[in-house]
């Protein structure tokens, strides 16, 4: 956790602190609309820091106090408050922030809610896990999607079996009628999210899992582009598309030999397949785009890489009468290459 987030929470502390000490007058809308801001803005990831430090220095509340700010929970931004006093080391506190979030749903407080899945109090989890079930509903779709990663961890954080909430979460959203939100989400500014819903969309659309797996080829997000490549490891059916030239040429060293193991025994000529490459750049000049070219689109728009790619490729499966391939990219101006 970065400096911003560190300050983003103290400031998430202090404005909570100031709603307690003024009471649910006309100022705490304005503060609440101020936490508010700084909710949207915290990463989810920095959520579990949140709820251990918030036990720790947050000021008590009683139940009592905070009915007396319904009216403040009803405002337009009054479900931040709710949702800073839902992680307060007041048991009963939270139990009635659960209850509130079942009869008062917001997709803000889903966050808050999940959080409460791994409650240290068994009551106030299983009350949280019903409330979130209930909760699964197409117009909430995006809220989920925006929490899967919080979701995907609920496991590593211990104290009860997460796995079947886990599971229903994950076939609510791989659900056909939500395709067009996992199609948006692929492109989310939010990197855990966009690696997420690429690994649903793929389980949620097989006859896709090629274009998919096309669509980030190119990615710089290695976490999606491992996954991406272990799907195509494990499907046979993949590995006969135009895939199996994509990865033999990846410049990812471990994607590109492991698949020249499947070119292998699928009898592909390895040797002549690279040379092919590397004869057609030859042919234009240096450009891999030229007439007629069977490389997919996805290597034409980085020839630099795709070529340094079949270089190494030729290097680790060829014999020394590929040598004369490589000989007339000994000064080319690329370093790399």
């Amino acid at each position: 956790m970065g400096p911003d987030e560190r300050q983003c929470v103290w400031r998430i502390q202090e404005h909570y602190h100031e709603i307690l000490r003024d009471g649910a007058g006309a100022s705490a809308e304005i503060v609440c609309e101020r936490l508010a801001k700084e909710l949207t803005h915290l990463p989810l990831s920095v959520l579990t820091f949140l709820d251990t430090r918030a036990r720790k220095e947050l000021d008590e509340l009683s139940v009592t106090e905070l009915e007396s700010m319904s009216s403040l929970l009803r405002s337009r931004h009054g479900w931040a408050l709710l949702c800073i006093a839902s992680i307060t080391k007041n048991g009963r506190l939270r139990e009635w922030c659960v209850h509130w979030m079942d009869s008062h749903p917001s997709p803000e407080m889903l966050p808050f809610l999940i959080l409460r899945l791994n409650d240290w109090v068994a009551p106030i989890r299983e009350l949280a896990k019903e409330v979130a079930a209930r909760q699964m509903v197409p117009e909430w779709a995006n809220a989920y999607f925006e929490c899967l990663p919080m979701i995907r961890r609920l496991n590593k954080l211990g104290r009860r079996d997460h796995g079947p909430f886990i599971r229903s979460a994950i076939n609510f959203l791989r659900s056909p009628e939500l395709e067009d939100f996992r199609e948006r989400l692929l492109s989310s500014s939010d990197a855990d999210v966009r690696r997420e819903v690429f690994r649903l969309s793929i389980d949620a659309d097989p006859h896709r899992a090629a274009e998919r797996i096309t669509n980030v080829i190119g990615s710089r997000d290695v976490l999606i582009k491992r996954f991406a490549f272990q799907c195509f490891w494990e499907r046979a059916e993949l590995q006969k598309s135009p895939l199996l030239e994509m990865f033999l040429l990846d410049l990812n060293l471990v994607h590109r030999q492991q698949t020249q193991l499947i070119g292998r025994k699928q009898n592909m000529p390895l040797a002549g397949f690279y040379r092919s490459v590397i004869d057609r750049v030859l042919e234009s000049g240096g450009q891999l785009v030229i007439d007629g070219i069977e490389l997919p689109v996805v290597l034409l728009e980085n020839p630099k890489g795709t070529l340094r790619a079949a270089l190494y490729g030729l290097g680790e499966v060829g014999k020394k009468g590929d040598v004369d391939a490589v000989l007339p990219f000994l000064s080319h101006q690329n370093t790399f290459i």
